[in-house]
């Protein structure tokens, strides 16, 4: 009998010296709206309605779900104004951006109840008089500056009387509340709007134009947002079809298209919309077939239901029911979170050095490049003729690690010429030898 040969194996790996910033201390943003209502009575079964209906004690399973993926649990879509434990738990898990009110759906049940275009006295002063205490609790636990409103969702130019006189009104009253807002306006740089976060769709954002949004007053911020456009094969979106990498690399596009955007928005990760006829029944909490690896939840989501017979797997969830109104992550959530790292770690370099490595995964061609140069451009259709051009991008997995390790690479050496250059005088573009 052959006695079997005991041995060492010695392996070589290359440890790189980053630390990824704690959530709060980077420098991206996101807001994945999670949209849920807080029901003492809520039954196993509620966590999978829409909104998801959670008790006070089930809801903070969700919201630690979302946040060690870094997506604090934020919701744009707010009909009622945020609790404060809800801001408080937010503010302790490092969100940077915390909404109070969707103030253009006040307690409504539809968001058509809303006209845009003429704003009452009455709804601004019943909006008003519902933030007031949260706004005073807010300010004197020291975190007003991480709050905001938001209002008028993928609204026109018809709605700019309404945003002046809304936005302006809840200005006037809280000094120093944000305002943030997904307008499709056009250019809005020398408007002069009460509007202080623009959210752009990043089917529509120019660079050029985002830059003068940024420079047409203090304290602006300019964030990116996709939805269930662009939907093609060829575009990038969180379907769950699609490769596990795309995921990862939507917010890629951040770091490849853009020096000034700070923060990414996704409309939904828990919208369990049903009753079209691609999925007509209610939704249970997931549940094993047989013991296998397949699940009875129906991914067709039918949040265009009656308006548009249409519907995408997945669009929007990214978090699924389970047993005792426990959240369930999916793959794609994973790779949200890998892509939050990715950007957080392009975004450790310089525009001169990040933009061309970025690119090399997510190409900056501009798909409505022959389109004039605005921001968050209004409804008008720009996807047919010659001005449709997509965007290329990689799913190669192995040119992805390549790029994150030229990328880390590139950070450990300008850290290298800094530190130099803190015991030398330079006096030129290159740093004296070590």
């Amino acid at each position: 009998m052959r006695r079997r040969r005991e041995g060492r194996r010695t392996e070589k790996k290359k440890v790189w010296d980053l630390t990824m910033p704690l959530l709060g201390q980077g420098s991206f943003s996101t807001i994945f709206s999670f949209n849920y209502e807080e029901d003492p009575q809520a039954s196993e079964d509620d966590a999978a309605a829409r909104p998801s209906r959670l008790t006070a004690a089930t809801k903070f399973a969700w919201f630690d779900k979302l946040t060690a993926h870094r997506l604090p649990p934020d919701d744009s879509t707010l009909r009622h104004v945020r609790s404060v434990d809800d801001i408080l738990y937010l503010a302790r898990a490092g969100a940077r951006w915390i909404n109070l009110l969707d103030v253009s759906r006040l307690n409504a049940e539809r968001r058509s109840q809303f006209v845009c275009e003429t704003v009452s006295d009455e709804y601004l002063g019943r909006v008003g008089d519902a933030l007031a205490p949260v706004v005073a609790e807010v300010k004197e636990r020291g975190l007003f500056d991480r709050v905001y409103v938001y209002g008028f969702d993928e609204d026109g130019p018809e709605c700019e009387p309404g945003v002046r006189k809304l936005f302006g009104g809840l200005k006037e009253r809280f000094p120093g509340l944000r305002t943030a807002s997904t307008l499709r306006f056009g250019d809005i740089s020398e408007m002069g709007l009460p509007l202080d976060i623009l959210i752009c769709h990043i089917r529509f954002h120019n660079e050029t134009a985002a830059q003068r949004w940024m420079d047409s007053g203090s304290n602006k911020t300019y964030m990116l947002y996709h939805s269930i456009e662009p939907s093609g094969l060829g575009h990038l979106n969180s379907f769950i079809e699609r490769p596990a990498i795309d995921h990862r690399l939507i917010l890629w596009q951040a770091a490849a298209l853009s020096e000034v955007a700070s923060g990414w928005l996704f409309w939904a990760v828990n919208a369990y919309a049903v009753g079209c006829p691609a999925n007509p029944t209610p939704h249970g909490p997931v549940r094993r077939l047989n013991g296998t690896a397949q699940v009875d939840f129906n991914p067709g989501n039918c949040i265009w239901w009656p308006k548009w017979d249409f519907w995408a797997n997945g669009d929007g969830q990214l978090v699924y029911p389970g047993q005792a109104s426990k959240p369930l992550g999916s793959i794609r959530l994973a790779s949200f979170l890998d892509g939050v790292e990715d950007l957080e770690l392009l975004r450790m370099l310089p525009p001169a050095d990040r933009l061309p490595l970025a690119r090399r995964m997510v190409s900056a061609v501009d798909r409505w490049a022959t389109a004039p140069p605005w921001v968050c451009r209004g409804r008008r259709r720009l996807t047919r003729g010659p001005a449709r051009r997509r965007r290329r991008y990689s799913s190669d997995p192995a040119l992805l690690e390549q790029v994150r390790r030229a990328v880390a690479s590139k950070i450990l050496q300008n850290r290298h010429i800094t530190e130099v250059c803190s015991t030398w005088t330079c006096t030129g573009p290159r740093a004296p030898p070590p």
